[in-house]
């Protein structure tokens, strides 16, 4: 570990932090790696860079997989200059034992209004801090425990309505389908995440099917033991971080 002067741009002038803490590794290993020198640690803890500078708000908006544009990160009040469309506000729930995780506890889910048959409760957070949907730029897909997986993708095979094919198992991707480039986006279902009151996130095919060759496409979504919101459900969103809210605001990234 070190500490060392940062130097951030806002508004074309150069601002400096002191006494940002970082580490270094001489050996780092993993896939997440091999595009990257490192990483930024952006959760809750006290040693994430958000909590080191004077404002801890922070926000993205992340462009299409396929895009050639670059994603934007920013920090302090820049974070709030949010685009125009459809927001949705989310207060983060506290787990003492996931202490530097942003999680946020959906009510429900739907699928082009059709109710997902889910227990109660489903995705709130347990007496021992466990449970919950992480909201994960670091994780890619949209992972779901299996009480809320398997209904999910029930309803979305019935309703995306096109041939299955066989499953890009090296990818862990189970639900694939035939999906010409001719199709109108307008023939996908829509993927709602509920939440109390009014607070919906709805997602786009572009945000639960990625492209996996051509003509192919598949539910980018897995079964797991925890519940993240991955990076691709979370394209085409300027997402901002408050120590206690999140908020969703549509817009078209790589037009920002």
């Amino acid at each position: 570990m070190a500490s060392e002067t940062f130097t951030f741009k806002n508004d074309g002038k150069q601002v400096s932090v002191p006494n940002i803490a970082f580490g270094c590794g001489l050996i780092n290993l993993g896939q997440i790696f091999q595009q990257g020198g490192g990483l930024v640690g952006m959760g809750r803890g006290s040693l994430s860079l958000p909590s080191q500078i004077d404002d801890p708000k922070f926000s993205y908006c992340l462009t299409p997989r396929d895009s050639s544009e670059d994603s934007i990160l920013l920090f302090g009040s820049a974070a709030e200059n949010m685009s125009n469309g459809k927001t949705t506000t989310i207060s983060l729930a506290n787990s003492p034992s996931q202490p530097s995780f942003y999680i946020v506890e959906p009510t429900g889910m739907s699928v082009d209004g059709y109710q997902v048959p889910i227990p109660p409760n489903t995705f709130g957070v347990n007496f021992d801090g466990t449970g919950g949907l992480i909201v994960d730029s670091g994780t890619t897909l949209l992972m779901l425990i299996e009480v809320a997986y398997y209904p999910v993708t029930t309803l979305l095979d019935q309703r995306i309505q096109r041939p299955r094919v066989a499953p890009f198992l090296n990818l862990g991707l189970e639900h694939c389908y035939e999906m010409p480039s001719s199709m109108s986006i307008d023939q996908l279902p829509k993927l709602v995440i509920h939440f109390n009151g009014s607070d919906d996130l709805e997602l786009s095919w572009e945000n639960y099917i990625i492209e996996v060759s051509d003509g192919i496409g598949c539910l980018a979504m897995k079964p797991s033991p925890v519940s993240f919101l991955g990076n691709i459900a979370q394209q085409n969103y300027y997402v901002l971080y408050t120590p206690n809210t999140m908020t969703f605001v549509q817009a078209k990234c790589n037009r920002l």
